[in-house]
């Protein structure tokens, strides 16, 4: 085989490792941009929040005072947070914000008060895949 054949075969291995090493660079970095979407469970109970809520804010005392409350919003609410303290219900909260759901509701942390987080609901135009 000539030298410049060896040389060429060189240089295709050498790209075709660059360019491996460029897709496996890009699937991370991909991964890192991705949303989580909320779990069906998840999407339930912002489903849950937004029947009780709507659009007004709220911390995790409120929510569970509401699903302790009458009415259909509080027994629909009361199904996920029972046997829940309100710090629980708070961890809960943090660990569901931003995921949107299928039908595009999202939790977002709004701030803090003396009473702990804020949290309101927000309603995408574009609903999750």
């Amino acid at each position: 085989m000539p030298h410049h054949s060896l040389e060429l075969v060189d240089i295709v291995r050498q790209l075709a490792q660059h360019q491996a090493a460029m897709v496996r660079e890009l699937a991370a970095l991909r991964a890192q941009l991705e949303v989580p979407h909320a779990t069906r469970e998840e999407a339930a109970l912002l489903l849950a929040i937004d029947m009780a809520m709507g659009d007004r804010s709220f911390v995790a005392a409120e929510l569970m005072a509401v699903a302790l409350g009458g009415g259909p919003a509080a027994v629909v609410l009361g199904a996920h947070v029972a046997g829940m303290s309100v710090k629980s219900l708070g961890k809960r909260l943090a660990a569901v914000a931003g995921k949107p759901s299928a039908a595009g509701l999202v939790l977002q942390r709004l701030g803090a008060s003396s009473e702990g987080v804020v949290w309101g609901l927000s309603k995408s135009q574009t609903p999750a895949d």
